[in-house]
């Protein structure tokens, strides 16, 4: 007992007080069979246990340091109260309670290092509150500044201080754990804490859900940075927010970098999918969904994407038949007969006028005009192609052959209607009508010849069924046709 005094007892003074008395060898102590919770006492007669309240002091100071009051071991208290001003407690061993009016924590760091005995609770100046010892040694638990919970390694494995877990059930009234992982929402969604103490599988340890970590090596980390749960590797953290599909799970921020002392404050954060918000439902996902408001329940649904344009149409019928060609180009003329002979000079006067020679026979006639062929999409001519250009797939072009020579010819007419769908004559290098321009043919229901003069190609149009000839056109003049640039 502190300040005890060899040689003297506990005893009540005049005014109550509990003093140090001496004991000569003439005292006789009384039996402390029954007398449980007393104190030795010597007011009145001789010396008897006494019971009652105590004010504690010495013999020298009346308001001094508070004293613990021991009873001797054959005596166990059953109820005492105890009071010094301004501080008193009382216990009662029935329950095993100590109440207090107040209680000071010693400043001197008790313990090994920085972790306090089991069940031992001290001032932790370093952190500004009380710590208390844990089961295991291992951990403090820092009062007001971290949440911890005793969880059951469900893992296989032996886990370290630093990696992170979610619950994947639960074993002996504890929550059982995994190592999480943020690349599926079964080992993401579910995140809660990081672990605090080596613990082997099978085996219960603590969790840190909140607060200051310590103790592991967080070197890879920079002092500051947001730290995320790892897509790639089971428990690991990293600096970089996994991308989608991966879940965004915030584990919490580095708070000290060092190979073994780090330190980081942690706070799960579990990032929400869009099926997750309270007022979206999807349902039967599809590539191409969109979301759209229902006003009949304030929902936000997944629908499939309204077609933008109509199917096909069915294939139309087919066109009527183009009209028959015009004739083939007449042969060349046959050579001239021979000059009949002069007549003999007359004496005198001019002779007569010898006969006319004999007309020379015609020549053959030139060849017909080619086959007709259908095209309907980019194509270059040759030289006596008949063309049936059908437009009906949408406008195209048409080249005329290139370094045509004097007499080649290249005939063209409507296979579908070139008013809907254009069909663009290209020179290929030569010159249409002296112009250095293609052609558009924008007319329905016409025929074109494009002729090579040996200078430039030359158009005869023709417009439905061919009718009587009509008066000679003036120069460059083709009501049928549109020069282009």
């Amino acid at each position: 007992m502190p300040n005890a005094r060899y040689g003297y007892v506990l005893t009540n003074d005049e005014n109550g007080h509990v003093i140090w008395s001496s004991i000569n060898d003439n005292n006789i102590l009384p039996s402390q069979s029954g007398n449980r919770g007393k104190f030795l006492s010597t007011s009145g007669s001789g010396i008897h246990w006494a019971s009652g309240t105590i004010l504690i002091k010495n013999d020298s100071t009346t308001n001094s340091t508070f004293y613990p009051l021991f009873v001797p071991a054959t005596g166990e208290i059953t109820t005492a109260n105890i009071r010094q001003n301004p501080y008193s407690f009382s216990f009662n061993p029935s329950t095993n309670t100590l109440s207090a009016q107040n209680v000071v924590l010693d400043t001197a760091i008790i313990g090994t290092g920085n972790v306090s005995p089991v069940r031992l609770l001290r001032w932790n100046d370093g952190d500004g509150t009380a710590s208390l010892g844990l089961k295991g040694g291992n951990i403090d638990l820092n009062i007001g500044q971290q949440n911890v919970v005793l969880s059951y390694n469900g893992v296989g494995s032996t886990l370290s201080r630093g990696q992170v877990v979610y619950i994947s059930g639960a074993q002996g009234q504890r929550p059982k754990f995994n190592l999480a992982k943020a690349d599926s929402e079964r080992t993401a969604a579910r995140t809660y804490g990081v672990v605090d103490e080596s613990i082997l599988p099978g085996n219960e340890g603590f969790v840190t859900t909140s607060g200051i970590l310590r103790g592991f090596n967080t070197s890879s980390f920079t002092a500051g940075s947001g730290l995320w749960l790892s897509a790639t590797t089971a428990g690991g953290m990293t600096m970089e927010r996994p991308l989608a599909p991966n879940h965004g799970v915030h584990i919490g921020v580095c708070v000290r970098s060092h190979h073994s002392a780090g330190e980081i404050f942690v706070n799960v954060q579990n990032g929400v999918e869009l099926e997750e918000l309270h007022n979206v439902l999807i349902t039967s996902v599809a590539s191409g969904d969109i979301i759209r408001f229902d006003s009949s329940n304030n929902t936000w649904k997944n629908v499939p994407l309204p077609a933008t344009s109509g199917g096909s149409g069915a294939t139309g019928a087919t066109g009527a038949t183009g009209i028959a060609g015009p004739t083939g180009a007449t042969g060349a003329t046959g050579p001239a007969g021979a000059i009949g002979a002069t007549g003999a000079t007359g004496i005198g006067s001019t002779g007569a006028t010898g006969p006319q020679g004999a007309t020379g026979p015609q020549g053959a006639t030139g060849p017909a005009g080619g086959i007709w062929t259908r095209k309907t999409t980019t194509y270059t001519a040759i030289s006596s192609d008949r063309i049936i250009a059908d437009t009906s797939g949408g406008p195209w072009t048409l080249t005329l052959p290139a370094s045509p020579v004097a007499g080649q010819y290249v005939e063209i007419t409507d296979g579908d209607n070139f008013a809907i769908n254009n069909l663009t004559v290209a020179r290929n290098g030569s010159t249409i009508e002296g112009y250095s321009d293609d052609i558009l043919l924008t007319i329905a229901n016409t025929t074109y010849q494009f002729i090579y003069d040996g200078t430039t190609w030359e158009i005869i149009s023709t417009a439905g069924a061919r009718g009587a000839t009509g008066p000679s056109g003036g120069a460059d003049f083709h009501p049928f046709l549109l020069f282009v640039g």
